[in-house]
């Protein structure tokens, strides 16, 4: 019987089900693996000769009864079995593929009885997009579970299901050099061209609501997590971690990062997962730190999710200034999420010297259901006083019901609808409040219009409305109020086009120049928008208001936000004439502002630091709509705004973490 087996050249890679064994062989033949069971009661062993032929042995099996059998392909440089230890040692350039993925390291050992290997040196384990690293690496084929030392890698959060699935694969690759093998992805440093996919905002204060700030921005979350540990344990999806550190950044050192003395990272649905820590911290620049209160967060990929546990506003129409709140998640499960926030307002209670009673304690609560990826439902509930003898004028209520039609991309849109107490921001009017409103409205998809890069969009809807009228005729004689109930009839359609008039060259995506101070690298600009929209509004009293807008913008950016002073500089400058037909009986949807200028500016100060201000002008009257001043702090891996807007009374302090994609070597 064969007691050890030693290559001295690199075999080639041959496909065989893997078990265990032993046998005899005879010259000039050498072992290629030690493979499985082929038989019931046999064990195959493959050799071949340095001219390439092959002869098979079939071999008593240890154990014939063992399950759990998988199939593996083993390449290295050299390899040795003992058939009384039951143990596989391959070393130099070792690779195993087998269904969970790709071990590579210099030397492996493998445990034939209970399927258990121990890798040394420059150890990397991928399971799709997920990769491990470490210098020593136990790993259980069985179990699906293993331990890492020094370990490193990244995770990505939306195949993280998938890559980490137990169930093996039949089929593997007869040869593996065929496989595309990643390499390892940090030692070069070397991402491509990033993109933001999404991110995380924490924000303190209240969202500018009607205003036009910014490009919305995306919430889809974190997709890549580059982590380092000390002692790495894993067991299916789940894992865990001491002295660990968590970072966005593809650049080392990380510029931000998350770490904790111990942290467990699981998934708890299809679309969410969990990560728990201890002594958390937020670590900027290998430098300062601040502690993190929340040991929990929810990395959800179906929603937008504020992820806050405390929150902290300015609301100084509803909340009398500064209130401060502590988000309750009582329900989360993969359907319905439901968030409580106790609310005690500040400013309020320090000025009117209450203390604690309900007129200084507010509520919000948010509630959403997911019955299919087309079917939702949201609702709000917003009560700035607990003092239920004014629950009338204190409360503000949303429900949203939302089909989904048509391509996920580019879809219908169909909202069912009831508001109580709603606000809206009408240009000059300022705020206005719609007491109730109930009805549906149909959003199209953009369409292009053939090959003349026309984007068209429509808007239907009906709804029934109580709102305020400044037309006490339309009122009976016995109101004491101004509340008018009629039902509306709306009709929107845009059309739009943006004309590139000049574009320049970024720089290369590293950290000391595209990717500065900005997760993108920055391509200056210089384009022209040009837009109308119709509008058509009929009321249940057989009053109309028809408007049509033409509009003209011209926006750019011209510097790459890459050397210390003044290198960026974005600008907008637009004008917009509004031709009208009739008047809305309502004040909340009256159009009133026929001649408006839009400008903006944002200017780079010093390194990160960018100062702004988008701006509205009503000309016909010479006074502005409404004013949003912003300081940035922006960095690649996250920005922190500073806004305010002294029309609206409201502000916002928001810190965002972005979202990083970045080419990976194969």
């Amino acid at each position: 019987m064969l007691q050890s087996i030693a290559l001295t050249e690199p075999p080639p890679i041959v496909q065989a089900p893997f078990f265990g064994g032993g046998g005899e062989f005879t010259p000039p033949f050498a072992p290629i693996m030690v493979a499985g069971l082929s038989e019931p009661n046999a064990v195959l062993l493959l050799v071949q000769s340095r001219d390439g032929e092959r002869q098979e042995f079939e071999i008593s099996p240890p154990n014939p009864t063992q399950e759990g059998l998988q199939t593996l392909q083993i390449n290295s440089d050299r390899q040795e079995f003992d058939e009384q230890r039951q143990v596989v040692t391959a070393e130099g350039n070792v690779q195993i593929t087998f269904a969970q993925g790709v071990l590579r390291a210099d030397r492996v050992q493998v445990n034939l009885d209970n399927q258990f290997l121990v890798a040394d040196g420059n150890v990397s384990l991928q399971r799709g997009e997920q990769l491990l690293q470490g210098e020593r690496f136990e790993y259980s084929l069985i179990q699906n579970s293993g331990r890492v030392l020094n370990a490193s890698g990244e995770i990505f959060q939306p195949t993280l299901t998938r890559d980490l699935a137990p169930e093996t694969s039949p089929e593997i690759p007869l040869n593996v050099g065929e496989f595309r093998q990643r390499d390892r992805v940090f030692t070069g440093q070397n991402p491509g061209r990033g993109t933001p996919i999404g991110g995380y905002s924490f924000r303190i204060g209240s969202r500018l609501d009607g205003t036009n700030l910014s490009v919305p921005e995306s919430e889809e979350g974190i997709n890549w997590i580059r982590f380092t540990a000390q002692e790495l344990e894993f067991v299916g999806e789940t894992w865990r971690a001491n002295n660990i550190s968590l970072t966005n950044d593809p650049f080392s050192p990380p510029e931000l990062e998350i770490r904790a003395d111990t942290a467990e990272f699981r998934r708890i649905s299809p679309t969410e997962d969990v990560l728990t820590t201890t002594r958390s911290r937020v670590v900027f620049d290998q430098g300062f730190s601040l502690p993190i209160f929340q040991d929990r967060i929810v990395f959800d990929q179906s929603r937008d999710r504020d992820i806050n546990r405390f929150t902290i506003g300015y609301d100084d129409r509803d909340r009398g200034g500064l209130f401060i709140g502590r988000n309750y998640e009582l329900i989360t499960t993969p359907r319905t999420q439901l968030r409580v926030t106790p609310q005690y307002l500040i400013q309020r209670s320090l000025l009117e010297g209450e203390g604690i009673s309900s007129e200084v304690l507010g509520l919000d609560a948010d509630l959403r259901v997911n019955f299919s990826p087309r079917t939702t439902i949201r609702s709000s509930f917003d009560l700035s006083s607990l003092d239920l003898s004014e629950v009338e004028d204190n409360l503000r209520f949303n429900f949203t019901g939302r089909q989904v039609f048509g391509n996920f991309q580019n879809p219908y849109l169909l909202n069912l609808e009831y508001n109580y107490r709603d606000r809206f921001f009408n240009g000059s009017l300022g705020q206005q409040t719609v007491q109730s409103s109930l009805g549906a409205v149909l959003t199209s998809p953009n369409y292009v219009l053939g090959e003349s890069q026309v984007n068209f969009r429509y808007q239907l809807g009906v709804q029934d409305i109580v709102s305020a009228t400044d037309q006490p005729e339309l009122l009976s004689p016995e109101q004491d109020n101004d509340l008018l109930n009629l039902t509306r009839y709306q009709a929107v359609a845009s059309f739009g086009r943006d004309f590139l008039l000049w574009e320049g060259n970024t720089l290369p995506p590293t950290a000391e120049e595209g990717l500065r101070y900005s997760p993108v690298p920055v391509q200056p600009f210089l384009s022209l928008n040009a837009n109308i929209s119709g509008i058509n509004n009929s009321y249940s009293n057989q009053e109309v208001q028809r408007s049509l807008g033409a509009g003209i913008s011209l926006q750019g950016q011209v510097g790459q936000f890459s050397r210390r002073f003044f290198d960026y500089t974005a600008f907008n400058l637009g004008y917009r004439q509004v031709f009208l037909d009739g008047e809305s009986p309502f004040i909340f949807d009256r159009v009133v502002d026929k001649r408006v200028l839009s400008l903006g500016l944002i200017q780079q100060i010093y390194g990160p630091f960018r100062l702004g201000f988008q701006s509205e002008i009503n000309l016909d009257r010479n006074e502005a709509i409404s004013t949003d001043y912003f300081l940035q702090y922006s960095r690649r891996t996250y920005n922190i705004v500073l806004r305010y807007n002294p029309e609206v009374q409201i502000g916002s302090l928001n810190f965002r973490i972005n979202d990083l994609s970045w080419l990976r070597s194969f």
